[in-house]
């Protein structure tokens, strides 16, 4: 049996957001010309929940704005979990090409979403951030895939 999500509001992908001790189901538009991980609206990681960082976007007007930036993971069903980094700038949830190039995805013609398993990661470069609560360093690890050439990450933590 295949492992696989899909999702049959087009062109949403359902999943959990886990950021600190707060965790949310959420319906996020799958933005393919967003290169971060995950956009939610302010209010969603508004209950007290101290951003880790900010971080400098370039919007598709040519703006840049400055959105906090949170620590958190993304479980995508029965095909797994991924670390991301979360900005909360805008309205609506969008989950961008650092979830989805991860994924083989299929966008089957305007009806649904099916997203599965891709092979051939290969890690390339390692980086470790401060968790500011904790002090604790967290390491991720940048890594490329064979079939799509974009970046990608993974994760682990030291204790």
């Amino acid at each position: 049996m295949t492992r696989r999500v899909e999702s049959d509001r087009f062109p949403y992908l359902r999943f959990r957001l886990e950021v600190g001790r707060q965790t949310h189901d959420l319906d996020a538009l799958i933005a393919t010309g967003f290169d971060g991980f995950l956009a939610v609206p302010p209010d969603v990681l508004a209950n007290g929940q101290p951003s880790d960082d900010y971080q400098s976007w370039s919007l598709a007007d040519g703006r840049r704005v400055t959105t906090p930036l949170y620590l958190g993971t993304i479980n995508v069903g029965d095909l797994g979990t991924v670390p991301a980094l979360i900005i909360a700038p805008g309205d609506e949830p969008l989950v961008g090409r650092r979830v989805t190039d991860r994924f083989r995805l299929i966008l089957d013609h305007g009806e649904r979403v099916i997203l599965g398993p891709t092979q051939n990661l290969h890690p390339i470069l390692t980086i470790s951030l401060l968790d500011r609560t904790t002090l604790r360093p967290h390491c991720y690890q940048l890594a490329t895939s064979i079939a799509l050439p974009w970046f990608m990450w993974t994760h682990s933590s030291f204790r």
